[in-house]
C-alpha cells in the first residue's frame, strides 16, 4: 500500500472514500468537514449522520458519498487537545487506523485523508503529521486497498511539510475530477449503478461491520495508537533538531 501526500481539494477526488474529521455527534464542523458537507449535500449527509450518532472518539463510521465523486465518506472521530493527559495522540492514530480498517473492509482501492486534527483541534501539527504517516505506513490491508492520499489544502500545512523535508505531489490526473463537474460528471466516470450500489451498501451491512470492527478491536487499535503516537513524537523531535 502506497502513501502519497498531495496538494489539492479533497472534495474533488475520484477515490473510493474520503475521510471527514468528525466530532462524536457527527455534526458539520469547519475546514475539511465543512467542505465535504457542502460538496456532498448538507441535508442528505446531515440526515445520514443523525441516524448514526453518537460515535466514540478514535473510531470511524461510513456513509454514502452522496454528491461527492467518492463512493463513501468515512467519518473519523478525532480528539481535541486537552493538554496531553487523555491519550490524545493515541486516539488520533486510532481514528486513522479505524478509517483504514473500514476502507479495507469496503474493498475499495483508494482513500483520501485531510491532515486530521492539525487545525482547530489544538494539536502540534508536526506531531499530527507524523501520527498520520506512521499509522498509514504501518497498516497492512487485507483486501484491495492500494493507495492512501494525504491531502494538503492550506498554505500553512504545505509550508510545514516542506519545512520538514516531506514531498508533496500534485494531484494525480486519474483521481482528479474538475471542480465544476459536480455529481453528474462523477457518476458518468464511475457509473450510476456503482453510486447507487455504494449508497445501498452503506445503508445495510457496512455500518454494522464498522461498529463490529471497533467493538472487537478497540483495545488493540488504541494500543497500536499509543505506539504510533510515541514514534511520531520522536520523529517530530528529530526533524525539529535537524532544522535547527
Amino acid at each position: 500500500m502506497e502513501l502519497i501526500t498531495i496538494k489539492g481539494d479533497i472534495t474533488s477526488l475520484n477515490v473510493g472514500a474520503v475521510v471527514l474529521p468528525a466530532n462524536t455527534q457527527l455534526r458539520r464542523g469547519s475546514g475539511a468537514s465543512e467542505a465535504i458537507f457542502q460538496k456532498a449535500g448538507v441535508k442528505e449527509l446531515q440526515k445520514a449522520c443523525e441516524a448514526l450518532a453518537p460515535v466514540e472518539v478514535g473510531s470511524a463510521i461510513p456513509t454514502s458519498g452522496f454528491d461527492l465523486p467518492a463512493e463513501y465518506i468515512i467519518h473519523a472521530v478525532v480528539p481535541k487537545w486537552q493538554g496531553g493527559e487523555q491519550n490524545e495522540y493515541a486516539l488520533l492514530s486510532a481514528a486513522y487506523l479505524s478509517s483504514l480498517m473500514i476502507a479495507d473492509s469496503l474493498k475499495i482501492e483508494s482513500v483520501a485523508f485531510p491532515l486530521l486534527a492539525a487545525g482547530n483541534n489544538g494539536f502540534d501539527p508536526r506531531v499530527a503529521y507524523f501520527v498520520a504517516k506512521n499509522t498509514v505506513e504501518n497498516f497492512e490491508p487485507s483486501n484491495n486497498l492500494k493507495k492512501v492520499y494525504l491531502t494538503i489544502y492550506s498554505k500553512t500545512a504545505e509550508a510545514l511539510l516542506l519545512t520538514l523535508g516531506e514531498d508533496i505531489a500534485e494531484t494525480p490526473a486519474e483521481v482528479l475530477v474538475p471542480v465544476k463537474a459536480g455529481k453528474h460528471h462523477a457518476m458518468a466516470a464511475k457509473g450510476a449503478v456503482a453510486v447507487k450500489g455504494a449508497a445501498a451498501a452503506v445503508a445495510g451491512d457496512v455500518v454494522g461491520v464498522a461498529k463490529k470492527l471497533w467493538d472487537e478491536h478497540k483495545e488493540e487499535i488504541v494500543r497500536i495508537g499509543i505506539r504510533m503516537a510515541f514514534e511520531a513524537g520522536k520523529r517530530a523531535l528529530i526533524k525539529g533538531k535537524d532544522k535547527e
